[in-house]
């Protein structure tokens, strides 16, 4: 981690030098984002946890500006989820810290800096046991009885989800009866309203009708 405001851009870096790319380095501190979508000037992050709790985080694009470009820090490998987790829970190589030449100490920088995630839930739960967060899409349709719903997935319980992260209200969304295999990954059906794609382990293609919440 380097706080110094001029930072360096590694010379391997394959993303520099490009017309109308952006410098600005929106998030760290993830752990394994399993899909990254935008939309609108939102950036949503779905980040796999390693212990105990999976995250979705969500970057407002328009705030760095009033951030001074300070990207927003999520964590780890100090923290999962809500932050309960402490370092000593987790193996990770050692981290540090410099600035004006200077080292710091990195968990107390994380400590103070970390913010917590838009939304996080534990492995256990009264039926399933849920594992590995899938990154989905937001429902852009303005016609929709889901629009502007966020919509992800768990690996591990097969479970479906959608989030309307303007009202900060998360629904279940049924799945057929005979769905069996993991989720790999989904999207918003773009050829018919209400209605996803869901990609799973065995190879199958599901499209899933959204329901009235």
């Amino acid at each position: 981690i380097n706080t110094d405001d001029n930072y360096l851009v590694p010379k391997d870096n394959p993303f520099i030098n490009i017309e109308n790319a952006k410098s600005e380095i929106w998030s760290y501190g993830l752990r394994n984002p399993w899909k990254i979508s935008v939309y609108s000037n939102f950036l949503f992050i779905t980040d796999v946890g390693a212990v105990d709790q999976e995250e979705l985080n969500l970057v407002n694009l328009d705030s760095f500006q009033s951030r001074n470009n300070d990207p927003y820090l999520f964590g780890w490998p100090i923290y999962e989820g809500n932050k309960t987790r402490k370092a000593e829970d987790f193996e990770y190589s050692e981290i540090s810290l410099w600035t004006e030449s200077k080292s710091l100490d990195a968990i107390e920088y994380v400590n103070q800096n970390s913010i917590v995630p838009t939304l996080y839930y534990s492995h256990d739960a009264p039926e399933n046991y849920r594992a590995a967060i899938i990154g989905g899409a937001v429902i852009d349709n303005e016609a929709s009885k889901h629009f502007e719903h966020y919509i992800f997935a768990d690996y591990l319980s097969k479970e479906l989800f959608s989030y309307n992260f303007k009202s900060d209200e998360l629904f279940l969304v049924p799945l057929p009866t005979e769905f069996s295999s993991q989720i790999t990954s989904l999207a918003i059906n773009p050829n018919e309203q209400d209605s996803v794609l869901i990609a799973t382990t065995n190879g199958e293609l599901y499209q899933v009708r959204l329901p009235n919440f």
